[in-house]
């Protein structure tokens, strides 16, 4: 789009769209996948499908990058479920094929173990048949075996004796060894470095030594022994009992007389190591004591055992006589167990064998559903892999494209065409997005090259994204908030976006201006943002603006609700008044649903990682196959939950269907009356507004009928209408419906009564027509109501802040704001206002009022209750209107001024009779009179008080307002006609006069009105069963092009009309317009721009069109057939030299008089300023047989009839009349030829 800030340093080239063959090279350079020719085929025929973007090279490469994103994305989750799905399905064959071996193999063992069971047996009965032999000795031995268990028990005592002993020093001895264990290498070898060692070290060493067994005491010896490999170990392994008495008294003298050296704070002062030597000293010496003491016990326990190895020898012996006479016994034996072995053996593989083969086949059993399905599953996911390319085809055209349409029948019906367009017989977006609603569809995947532009007025968006920031473009802050997510990758919905922010620009067109290693940045408005690639944005627009559908850095959202939708939604609402039991009941039913569902699917996805992610045997795997029994029997749970849901479901939905025609019918009705606004802007309905309506239905009637519905529907819709459109509504819903509605007036004081009594925080809007203004009727309306706290003002710039303040006060309970169409472009800000005065629940009672205005925010006019105020019709009305200000009634000219207004507002009802247009003459214009002519009578000369009056009157209150001359004319015959004498007192009796005769009317004029009122009535009607019937602004294109095919007009080579006489040039230049306009139409019928094709799909004649045939009809299926007519007619006189026209078939009737009068000096050889016209109608006139004479036909008269004079016509008269033929006279000035002077008549061409 070219912004006026680029236009100051630059120069914009237009660049040519990219034609088919460009969009497929495109498709095919860009995209990711590798497919054949005919695939990027698809590309450029899917994308020029939408006419909306035909032209839009932007958007044709967001469409290419959200292919690619979706192609990526889908093709990796694919892959990687199907890798899953086969490594499941392989486990669980090579489980099956596991267990066909195990029931061979138990098979096999069966057979085995019968054998060896068998050979067990006969060796058996041979031992016991043997064994009866050896009865004497094992009664001997058992005696001994007796005696040997009393010499074992005392055998025990003993060592507890000897163990008791023992007990408290063995924990001292080996603290001992552990602090010997720690001394440090380093420390001994810091002591063998001293030359002469320090007493404690020597005595310490003497000591060890001596308990060692080392008589040599020397410092030479001392370090030999220190030089030792493993001396730290040979001192902790050193055995105290080879310590004999003569060592230890040595030793103990030594401790006795040298006792400070064996101190531990004196030893360790000394070094490291010798503080665990002299406690290892200690400790040995304390020990070697306590064997000494305990060695008679020992002695007796030696004997004890030496007994009981005496005892142990004879029972080795009486073993021996035994094995003599168990010698034919001990080979049976042996064999016995050899056989009993290899059978137990067999046996415990069986069981194993059969335990396996049993938990095997109960979990292959328990699996052959998943089993199936997953195979299944794979194959569908192979065909999903080769469809994939296709479908990722179609949903980024979806995504890209199809948004921008504002319903969701649209949608649907574009995506029906990509799907057929691609071959894809049937394809389930929802589903391939997973997507719960449309909504989701266009949030889910974003392109880099297009922001999302999201139009809700219902703001029900918000609530759809979860973790997201609301920015404010109303709020001061909005920026800062913005860059913080910027930062930290938020999600972002910017709200209130009502026009283009160029403090945006570089966020929608996803400029990344720099990096720094891993960081980004880019320009937010004048500031460096760091940027976190996370970080998504959305736009979230209330209404629609101009920018916004020709911006091609915007995806637009039309959040607009489906009819199936909302027929599910008010259904929803039926059954919660009907039977809010039943309602409930299905909503906890499908909240349980949906959890089961969801924890179904993630069991599975369990149990399938499991499988996948097994190694090895899985039937060896206990914990994997006991954890696949859990999921399984928790799966098996939750699908007869599922099973006994879907049951129930099944009865709710049979309840509920009782309900579902008269929803449906609701829904339809909804997007009935939802094309209003293609009559008026100002009637758009919302649909929370129509479902507050159908719940005030329902409760209000018990038994409620579609007949009952439409009424309340048309009376609730029908008082926002003006009173034409409310005919046009009535036909509209009385053919779709074969019903006859009843139509009821509601005043507006009964209007605002009904609002105020309701509790809820309603918005009215009170749509005035021009002029009307019901303020002083809402004053009486709140006095009446006693509403003291409230706040009335007239809207314009000045007052746009004081408004604000009164919204936001609590104490202002009811506000009434008025003339809002001056101040349209606060309104959205309005909007934004009451939407959160509605969110925060205040309670107040606000009151618009507006004229209409095409640029009223639709999110306004979709959350007010809307009610339409006009003056009512008639002169006398109009007078009476006036007469609200007793003050004004005392100025002596005020019924002068009142009717002279009456009469000027009453002919805006007959335009273009009346007037050409329907011009403002409003209140403050009958004010500005009355205060004129009272100043002007006490100020200004009487003598030229009356032209005074005039002049002001006819120049500037009401004249400054006219555009045309015709419409001038007439303010000046009106102005002299009422105000020709200010001395008289007009009082006009309206009962003795005509209504007609005194606006200074024609006659008839009611049976134009009548006419007029019937063919707009026909067109509301046949636009709003143009926009019921939801057809594409294609199929409406193909039909005028089959109509325009029809007509068989070409462009024929043009003509230089320099050669020619000057009529023959004007037939040559009409037809050269011909052929510029035939250009013009093919032309916008095959490559129209938006505003063209909205002309076209609405059946009105495009602006350029009527420039080069002014004349044609408004209507395009009645332009094209005149253009056909006249254009034929053209060409077939384009060289013809008759003086005989048909003013009907003609282009320019104005270019036409201009060539005869060139003509006519040519062929008179007369100066053009010397010629003079004379023109009759019906006769020719013999006088002029010297003269150059031209016939004009196909005039018609309006308003009045002809015969010789034009005369007055009857109330009964036709509409229009023809005129005669007219004769069109060209004469010299300066002739002789005198010919009385004859009045001309002005007439209007067909």
């Amino acid at each position: 789009m070219e912004y006026l800030m680029w236009n100051r340093v630059c120069h914009i080239y237009r660049v040519s769209f990219w034609n088919e063959t460009s969009q497929r090279q495109i498709a095919k350079m860009i995209t990711t996948t590798n497919e054949e020719d005919n695939f990027f085929n698809l590309f450029p025929k899917i994308f020029n499908l939408c006419d909306t973007f035909t032209n839009d090279s932007r958007r044709f490469l967001a469409f290419i990058d959200t292919f690619n994103r979706l192609h990526s994305e889908k093709k990796l989750n694919l892959q990687e479920k199907s890798s899953h799905l086969v490594n499941g399905v392989s486990k669980l064959e090579q489980a099956s094929s596991e267990v066909e071996k195990l029931k061979e193999e138990a098979k096999q063992q069966q057979t085995i173990l019968a054998a060896k069971r068998q050979e067990a047996d006969d060796a058996l009965t041979l031992i016991t048949s043997s064994m009866q032999n050896s009865e004497e000795q094992k009664v001997e031995l058992e005696d001994i075996k007796a005696r040997t268990e009393k010499e074992t028990a005392k055998l025990k005592v003993r060592k507890t004796e000897i163990d008791a002993e023992l007990k408290e020093i063995e924990p001292t001895l080996l603290a001992a060894k552990a602090a010997v264990g720690g001394i440090k290498p380093e420390s001994l070898s810091e002591i063998r470095s001293l030359r002469a060692p320090p007493e404690v070290i020597r005595d310490i060493l003497e000591g060890v030594l001596r308990l060692m067994g080392v008589n040599d005491t020397s410092w030479v010896s001392m370090k030999s022994f220190l030089s030792r490999r493993g001396v730290r170990e040979e001192i902790m392994n050193f055995d105290a009992r080879k310590i004999t008495p003569e060592m230890r008294t040595k030793v103990e003298a030594l401790m006795k007389s040298k006792g400070e050296s064996f101190e531990e704070q004196q030893a360790k002062r000394a070094s490291a190591a010798a503080a665990p030597l002299a406690i290892w000293l200690k400790a040995n010496v304390t020990y070697s004591k306590v064997l000494h003491k305990i060695k008679p016990l020992e002695d007796e326990q030696n004997k004890l055992e030496s007994g009981l190895r005496s005892a142990m020898n004879r029972m080795k012996s009486l073993t021996g006589e035994l094995q003599g006479v168990e010698v034919e016994v001990g080979n049976l034996r042996n064999k016995l167990n050899q056989v009993t072995v290899e059978a137990a053996e067999i046996e415990v593989n069986l069981k194993q064998t059969n335990r396996m083969l049993q938990r095997s086949e109960s979990l292959i059993s328990e699996l052959s559903s998943e089993f199936t399905r997953w195979k299944q599953q794979l194959n569908d996911l192979n065909k999903e892999l080769k469809a994939l390319p296709l479908q990722c085809l179609v949903a980024a055209a979806y995504l890209t494209l199809v948004g921008i349409e504002c319903s969701s029948e649209k949608r649907l019906k574009l995506l029906e065409k990509f799907s057929e367009k691609a071959g894809l017989k049937e394809f389930d977006l929802l589903r391939f997005l997973n997507c719960d609603k449309e909504e989701d569809v266009f949030i889910c995947t974003q392109s880099s090259l297009l922001t999302t532009v999201v139009i809700d007025p219902s703001r029900k968006f918000i609530s759809s994204l979860s973790n997201v920031d609301i920015v404010d473009l109303n709020k001061q802050d909005w920026q800062r908030t913005l860059e913080l997510c910027l930062r930290f990758g938020r999600t972002v919905i910017v709200d209130g976006f009502a026009k283009m922010n160029l403090q945006l620009l570089s966020l929608m067109r996803h400029e990344i201006y720099g990096t720094e290693g891993s960081r980004q940045w880019i320009i937010l408005g004048d500031k460096r943002v760091d940027y976190n690639s996370n970080f998504r944005l959305f736009l979230l627009a209330t209404d629609t603006f101009s920018e916004l559908y020709s911006n091609t850095l915007l995806n637009v959202v039309n959040l607009a609700p489906s009819n199936s939708n909302t027929a599910a939604m008010l259904l929803s609402i039926t059954i919660k008044i009907r039977r809010p039991e039943l309602e409930q009941k299905k909503a906890d039913l499908e909240r349980s649903c949906r959890d089961m569902e969801s924890k179904l699917k993630s069991l599975e996805e369990e149990l399938l990682h499991k499988l996948s992610s097994s190694t090895g045997n899985i039937l060896n795997n206990d914990q994997l196959i006991q954890s696949l029994k859990d999921i399984k029997k928790s799966t098996n749970e939750i699908e007869s939950s599922l099973k006994q849901a879907a049951a129930i479901a099944n009865d709710l939905n049979k309840e509920r269907v009782q309900y579902e025609q008269l929803a449906q019918f609701a829904s339809n009705v909804y997007f009935e009356i939802r094309e209003l606004y293609h009559l008026n802007h100002m009637y758009r309905i919302g649909i929370q507004e129509y479902v507050e309506l159908f719940i005030e239905c329902l409760k209000s009637n018990s038994d409620l009928t579609n007949d009952r519905l439409l009424q309340d529907v048309y009376n609730e819709a029908s008082r926002g209408l003006f009173p034409q459109d409310k005919i046009i509504l009535k036909r509209f819903l009385d053919s779709r419906h074969s019903t006859k509605l009843m139509t009821n007036e509601l005043s507006l004081s009964s209007f605002l009564q009904s609002q105020f009594s309701n509790n809820k925080n309603r918005v009215s809007l009170i749509v005035t027509s021009m002029g009307s203004d019901p303020s002083a009727e809402i004053v009486e309306i709140f006095s009446s109501l006693n509403l003291k706290e409230y706040c009335l003002m007239s809207m314009g710039s000045d007052y746009i802040a004081k408004a604000e303040t009164a919204l936001e006060d609590n104490k202002s309970k009811f506000v009434c704001l008025t003339n809002l169409h001056f101040v349209v472009g606060w309104l959205p800000k309005l909007s934004s206002i009451l939407m959160r005065l509605n969110d925060n629940k205040q309670n107040k009672c606000i009151v618009l009022v507006s004229e209409c205005h095409d640029e009223f925010p639709t999110s306004l006019l979709e959350m007010s209750t809307k009610f339409v105020y006009e003056s009512v019709p008639g002169l006398k009305a109009q007078v009476n209107s006036l007469n609200i200000d007793s003050s004004l009634k005392a100025i002596q000219e005020f019924n002068r001024i009142a009717y002279f207004h009456a009469v000027c507002i009453e002919r805006r009802q007959y335009v273009p009779f009346g007037w050409t247009k329907n011009y403002d003459f409003g209140f403050n214009d009958f004010k500005s009179a009355l205060n004129l002519i009272e100043e002007v009578k006490k100020s200004v000369n009487r003598k030229w008080q009356l032209n005074f009056i005039r002049g002001l009157l006819q120049n500037v209150i009401y004249g400054g307002k006219l555009d045309t001359i015709s419409d001038a004319i007439i303010m000046e015959s009106l102005v002299k006609q009422w105000f020709n004498n200010l001395e008289s007192n007009v009082e006009f009796d309206l009962r003795s006069k005509s209504e007609i005769s005194i606006l200074g009317l024609p006659s008839n004029i009611n049976i134009w009105k009548n006419s007029l009122l019937e063919e707009n009535l026909a067109n509301g009607v046949q636009i709003l069963e143009r926009a019921a019937n939801i057809k594409t602004h294609r199929e409406e294109l193909q039909l005028l092009k089959q109509k325009w095919r029809n007509t068989n007009l070409r462009p024929t080579h043009e003509v230089k009309t320099s050669k020619y006489s000057p009529v023959v040039q004007f037939f040559v230049s009409e037809c050269n317009k011909v052929n510029s306009l035939i250009s013009l139409i093919e032309n916008d019928l095959n490559n129209s721009n938006n505003e063209t094709l909205n002309c076209l799909s609405n059946n009105e004649t495009p602006d350029t069109w009527l420039t080069l045939f002014p004349t044609g009809p408004q209507k395009v299926d009645k332009f094209i057939e005149k253009f056909s007519k006249t254009a034929n007619e053209l060409r077939r006189r384009e060289n013809s030299t008759d003086f005989n026209f048909n003013v009907t078939n003609l282009l320019s009737v104005r270019s036409l008089m201009n060539a005869l009068r060139q003509q006519a000096s040519r062929d008179m050889s007369v100066d053009i300023q010397s010629l003079k016209i004379y023109f009759f109608w019906g006769k020719q006139c013999t006088q002029f047989n010297q003269s150059f004479m031209v016939t004009l036909t196909g005039f018609v008269i309006e308003g009045a009839l002809f015969d010789d004079c034009l005369i007055e016509c009857s109330p009964n008269s036709e509409l229009q009349s023809s005129m005669p033929t007219l004769y069109i006279y060209f004469v010299d000035k300066v002739s002789k030829l005198c010919i009385s002077l004859i009045h001309t008549y002005t007439v209007l061409p067909y």
